[in-house]
């Protein structure tokens, strides 16, 4: 009995063992090893991301500048970040996506380091833009990399999983920029270029090459293009839209909750339950977001984050501030992980470098409108809350017709699902 009872424990625990080893294969297994190093670079790099959240601190505290000063060159940073994801896909159409991301990581990690060095505010200006343009150059190659070795069926987990590294590297970057700004400015820019330097050697050394793409196309074919074109701006509208409605929760939000009585830190709460909450679900997702029709997914993801912000207006104490959270946080699980599947979906495989670079010019068009969220919270506080509820339900319709539109069947362009030949290495 003894030893029958024993086999019995074995053969349960090796059930779980094995149960436990297919649901983390689920969420994490499966990739090409070129993912693993854009995930790896992705956490090394946004864990090391200092300068950009403390540029006002240091332009007044260090440089001592005058507001009248530290505004245009804030101004011409945010140029800067706007031409750089069109910047990026271009050149990764053009040179490549390897040598893309190494050069804009490259070039980011100069800029970092003279920003510690130059003095005046001309040459600070032109710095700091150079900065902003080089910054996320490497972003639409290292996502049409994704798009390039992820098989179709991964990408919505792929994309969700560096989502995921850059919600864990977030809080390091936070607490170690706060840190290094109170002992040594020069030590904070100094591993900032290093992590840059890093992602730039891991890509370089560790990133397998990946196939060229065939150019041209029967013009008939769905991604023909004048049928891209259409697609592109669609997407671009659909991506400006969601995420003008997502940066709410850095504006409009936290004034909500001043003017409900609540207190600063309830909102450092509020944005640290958001953080874990991602950090947690958005792994476990994976799987689950891939079973929905990409359309209807990104939808309710949409919608979750306009229901969410939505229904803060109505939410004057911290625990129902708190369950807003989670919805929109849901929303956003979903958005991340899908709206630039989708955008992969849609890009004829020569043009996926421009596609993402577009997609992330419509998230920094996003960024510099969400402000204006402000001004209409202090005119109509209840319109802005019935704008991000519009905007949210929306947004599913909008991608529906999107997608039928242009032909796209189960997730992939109708006619597209063919892979290309490979006629070369893309370095």
């Amino acid at each position: 009995m003894a030893q029958d009872s024993e086999q019995r424990e074995k053969a349960q625990s090796g059930e779980r063992n094995a149960w436990m080893a297919r649901f983390v294969h689920s969420r994490f297994g499966g990739l090409p090893k070129g993912f693993g190093v854009l995930w790896a670079g992705t956490l090394v790099n946004r864990a090391g991301t200092f300068v950009a959240p403390f540029l006002t601190i240091y332009l007044t505290e260090y440089h001592q500048l005058a507001v009248s000063a530290i505004t245009p060159i804030l101004v011409g940073y945010g140029a800067g970040v706007m031409l750089s994801s069109p910047l990026g896909g271009v050149l990764a159409d053009r040179i490549g996506r390897r040598r893309t991301m190494v050069v804009g990581l490259l070039a980011a990690a100069i800029c970092q380091l003279l920003l510690a060095l130059v003095r005046g505010v001309l040459l600070i200006g032109i710095v700091v833009f150079l900065l902003g343009l080089v910054g996320d150059v490497f972003r639409p190659a290292a996502q049409a990399t994704v798009a390039d070795v992820v098989p179709e069926k991964d990408q919505a987990r792929a994309f969700g999983l560096l989502h995921w590294a850059l919600n864990l590297a977030a809080p390091v970057a936070a607490l170690g920029a706060g840190w290094l700004a109170t002992r040594s400015w020069t030590t904070l820019f100094l591993i900032d270029a290093l992590s840059s330097l890093t992602f730039a050697a891991l890509v370089q050394t560790r990133l397998p090459r990946t196939p060229a793409k065939p150019e041209g196309g029967d013009p008939q074919s769905p991604t023909s293009p004048r049928r891209w074109s259409g697609a592109l701006v669609g997407v671009c509208l659909l991506t400006l839209a969601v995420f003008f409605t997502y940066f709410q929760t850095s504006y409009v939000v936290p004034a909500n909750l001043l003017d409900s009585g609540l207190q600063p830190e309830d909102y450092g709460i509020m944005m640290a339950v958001n953080g874990a909450f991602v950090a947690v679900v958005q792994p476990l997702a994976g799987p689950w977001l891939t079973r929905i029709p990409k359309r209807h997914a990104i939808g309710t993801g949409a919608l979750l984050i306009g229901v969410g912000l939505g229904s803060t207006g109505l939410a004057h104490t911290l625990p129902l501030v708190l369950v807003t959270v989670v919805v929109w946080s849901l929303g956003e699980i979903a958005v991340a992980a899908l709206l630039p599947s989708l955008v992969a979906d849609l890009a004829p495989a020569e043009s996926r470098g421009r596609y993402m670079g577009a997609f992330g010019a419509s998230i920094g068009a996003a960024g510099v409108m969400a402000p204006l969220g402000i001004a209409l919270y202090h005119a109509n506080s209840s319109l802005v809350w019935w704008l991000c509820l519009t905007l949210g339900g929306a947004a599913w319709p909008g991608v529906v017709v999107l997608t039928k539109t242009v032909g796209v069947r189960g997730g992939k362009l109708a006619g597209a699902g063919q892979p290309p030949a490979e006629v070369g290495e893309v370095s």
